[in-house]
């Protein structure tokens, strides 16, 4: 009999009704499976250690895969060796992935990375100003940048220099929101991480400064990496997933949300072959 979620749905169901096979869905699922084995390739060859991350560790520990009605990827890598891998996807391109960054994409103003896929492209079902201006707008892996030492106070107040002077501006003045991006990303987020290197726990990583996620990973429960099973295949993930899960979602985690929570990102897809 096959397990039932709290909803009282269970694994057979949620894949019938939202990434069955021969679904959009789950075409898009698998074109990022094969976008992660390209990375998970690229990691082993330059010895560069990465993480799955949020909600594709979520979706392994509760799904053994992608949650059902997810459509993007996330990796973590640790500031020490985050230089060496965006180097290297920038300089070693691939036929159909391009790495995307602000010195590669000059409407990407974010402070992580991506790879994206060039043969596809996320729809908007509402408007975007923020990805109107990204010159690739395909499947994504969003690398993001582990820091120890950095201050949850700190954290949350260069998020909303970033919000209101970045993210709301840019539909209003283009230019005004690039010259922010670029005043926090060379001046003010330096001046900020030199500060959390002497005030910080060394021993507690969060994402980098300027991105909205706040979440506190005690080094524990993230390193060193394990691998776990996703879409059966064997990643590097935390070395607690459990408890990371928890730190990430709540001890509820394994619960599944509403069903008008389930499709956050408010996208259609196209897709080419």
């Amino acid at each position: 009999m096959s397990e039932h979620f709290n909803t009282g749905e269970t694994a057979e169901e949620l894949k019938s009704r939202y990434n069955p096979e021969g679904s959009t869905r789950r075409a898009v699922q698998n074109r990022l499976m094969d976008m992660l084995l390209y990375l998970d390739s690229v990691c082993k060859e330059i010895g560069v250690p990465y993480r799955l991350e949020g909600g594709n560790v979520l979706g392994a520990v509760r799904h053994g895969g992608f949650i059902p009605w997810d459509d993007d990827m996330d990796v973590a890598i640790e500031k020490k060796h985050y230089k060496k891998l965006c180097d290297y996807l920038r300089h070693h391109p691939h036929p159909q992935y391009v790495f995307q960054s602000y010195q590669t994409d000059k409407g990407f103003m974010r402070f992580w990375c991506t790879i994206r896929d060039t043969k596809s492209e996320y729809v908007h079902r509402t408007p975007d100003k923020m990805n109107d201006g990204f010159t690739y707008r395909g499947l994504q892996i969003d690398l993001f940048c582990m820091y120890p030492s950095l201050l949850p106070w700190l954290h949350r107040i260069a998020y909303l220099i970033y919000r209101y002077t970045v993210s709301r501006m840019v539909g209003h003045s283009y230019h005004l929101a690039k010259i922010s991006f670029y005043i926090q990303r060379y001046f003010v987020h330096p001046i900020f991480y030199a500060f959390s290197s002497v005030f910080g726990k060394k021993n507690v990583y969060m994402h980098a400064y300027g991105t909205p996620f706040r979440f506190r990973f005690p080094r524990e429960t993230v390193l060193p990496y394990k691998d776990i099973i996703f879409e059966n295949h064997r990643f590097p993930g935390p070395c607690d997933p459990d408890k990371y899960c928890i730190c990430h979602y709540g001890s509820n985690y394994r619960d599944l949300p509403e069903e008008d929570q389930r499709n956050h990102h408010d996208v259609d897809y196209i897709l080419n072959d």
